[in-house]
């Protein structure tokens, strides 16, 4: 396999384990920098579909490369074979590569991107899929297809969701290589880290995300996509959300624990320090 599933299992605010568990699903190919070739994008996007994103205990899932680098796009071997195969085959392997995008976005619950080192083409792609990113400030990022004569069409979708127009037409465009800082200016990123204790900034952003509604982060995701989907123009659909919220083990218990000031039974945690 060129993906590794770790799953941490998590405990509650008392520091009991509990049944749920926080999905660390790493890209391993560290010796090719994490780089994509064809039978990693359908693996990837099988392992998403068969133990992740149906499990009611997973609560979040972190996605990051083994060793220096997230992912430097695709694999040399893939492209130098892309080249000599026809049209419709090229369209059989994009849309495998639609598939493991798609397979991220449609994941219920929050979705985490990691990013140090380099990360290229189709592995910025993989940052735009996810719901937030967390980036060293030194990373090494590019949307390097315009310099080798092709160009970032399958994850476009998802950059122009995440980046501001005139950044995505810079970098787009020229194949210039920005910083992490660059990319959380952009949009590409949403928080932007110094590489000392990385890990540990990681872990405190983890448990922030660990500590809300798993059940209201999903509700929060399915109703954002459908009103995304209609240009966010308001209609029942959020007066009906709203109340099937309040009216919810989570909601009850959210607003119930807020009133008596004690903190929700929801909340997880890790149980230890974290490490990559």
């Amino acid at each position: 396999m060129s993906w590794k599933l770790k799953k941490i299992n998590l405990v509650d605010q008392n520091n009991q384990q509990t049944d749920d568990w926080l999905a660390m699903l790493s890209l391993d190919r560290a010796d090719a920098a994490n780089s994509l070739n064809a039978s990693m994008v359908v693996e990837g996007a099988k392992l998403i579909k068969n133990q992740i994103r149906d499990d009611i205990n997973c609560r979040l899932v972190v996605i990051y490369g083994q060793g220096k680098h997230f992912c430097a796009g695709a694999d040399l071997n893939w492209m130098k074979e892309s080249s000599g195969k026809s049209k419709q085959q090229n369209i059989d392997d994009a849309v495998e590569l639609q598939n493991l995008y798609e397979a991220i976005v449609d994941i219920a619950v929050p979705t985490m991107a990691l990013v140090r080192g380099a990360a290229y083409g189709g592995g910025v792609g993989l940052i735009a899929a996810c719901d937030v990113a967390l980036c060293q400030e030194d990373a090494r990022i590019c949307l390097s297809e315009v310099n080798i004569g092709i160009i970032p069409s399958v994850i476009l979708p998802y950059l122009g969701r995440k980046m501001k127009a005139g950044a995505l037409s810079l970098y787009g465009i020229s194949g210039m290589m920005f910083s992490g800082s660059d990319a959380g200016e952009a949009g590409l990123v949403d928080v932007v880290l110094a590489e000392d204790d990385f890990d540990s900034h990681v872990s405190k952003w983890i448990n922030k995300f660990l500590a809300a509604s798993g059940d209201a982060q999903k509700r929060f995701k399915k109703l954002n996509k459908n009103l995304k989907d209609h240009n966010y123009q308001q209609s029942i659909i959020t007066a009906d959300f709203i109340a099937e919220a309040r009216s919810s083990e989570d909601g009850k218990e959210g607003i119930g624990s807020f009133l008596e000031k004690r903190k929700p039974a929801f909340i997880r945690k890790l149980d230890k320090d974290f490490e990559l």
